[in-house]
């Protein structure tokens, strides 16, 4: 059987967990984010989305300066550790996905 699943992103006005209440009682079985930085989201998401029966399928590594990922230097170095510490948390947080842009 197919399963339902929609981006979750922050909004000022509700807080992380009341988004992850309403996405399951909307019906949704999994979610997917970004990836806002070190120890911003995955672990908090992770464990809100166990406590509300939903499946974290996903998650969209940065990709902002992506194209520096192919320059040699200090740049391509900062962009290519941001993605690692991003795989590295899924990992940890048991996410099966990421997804990561080569280029933009």
């Amino acid at each position: 059987m197919n399963k339902l699943g929609i981006n979750y992103t922050e909004f000022e006005d509700l807080s992380v967990e009341d988004c992850f209440k309403i996405i399951s009682d909307a019906g949704f079985d999994c979610i997917f984010t970004g990836y806002w930085g070190k120890g911003k989201n995955i672990s908090e998401c992770k464990r809100l989305a166990d406590k509300y029966s939903l499946e974290y399928e996903c998650v969209h590594a940065p990709f902002k300066d992506i194209n520096t990922l192919w320059q040699k230097g200090t740049k391509g170095q900062k962009t290519l550790h941001e993605i690692q510490q991003c795989i590295k948390e899924c990992g940890e947080n048991k996410v099966p996905y990421v997804v990561v842009h080569l280029s933009s």
